[in-house]
């Protein structure tokens, strides 16, 4: 009999201390990395072909990869096969000179020599609807140089 309380008695004790400890343990505060943000600035440069869409390929009022819809004629648009979305982009026409800033916010397949897809009016900008391609520059912008070239109306 003094054998059976002795275990129940163990049996209990130990079970409180389980009870303690993961009540402690789960209590404690962890510390754990900031989350990343697309936004922030991470150095990138690239050289090569840009094409454009969102002209009678039925894009135009989709929905992109960051949930938007899809307004071709925006020219601050863009698409990348791996820059984070909402990473901020100078691109530079290399042909004419002409700059544009734009945002990712959709996601382009991997074509050889082409490195971004532009909306229908960026490629109205810089002059290249004929062609669909063009020579560009892109360079990844703080948020903070974005809205110094950027202007989006709300309402």
């Amino acid at each position: 009999m003094n054998y059976t309380i002795n275990i129940v008695i163990r049996t209990l004790l130990l079970s409180f201390i389980a009870v303690i400890l993961s009540l402690v343990v789960g209590c404690a505060s962890v510390s754990t990395p900031a989350p990343y943000h697309a936004h922030q600035y991470n150095p990138y440069h690239a050289t090569g072909l840009a094409s454009f869409y969102g002209h009678g390929d039925g894009f135009n009022g989709q929905r992109m990869a960051d949930g938007e819809i899809f307004v071709a004629s925006n020219p601050h648009i863009a698409a990348h096969p791996s820059l984070p979305l909402g990473t901020k982009l100078k691109v530079v026409n290399l042909k004419n000179d002409k700059v544009l800033y734009v945002e990712v916010c959709d996601r382009m397949g991997k074509v050889h020599g082409r490195i971004i897809d532009l909306s229908y009016g960026a490629s109205k900008y810089f002059a290249m609807r004929k062609s669909g391609l063009a020579k560009v520059r892109i360079s990844t912008i703080t948020d903070a140089e974005y809205k110094k070239h950027v202007t989006i109306a709300t309402s």
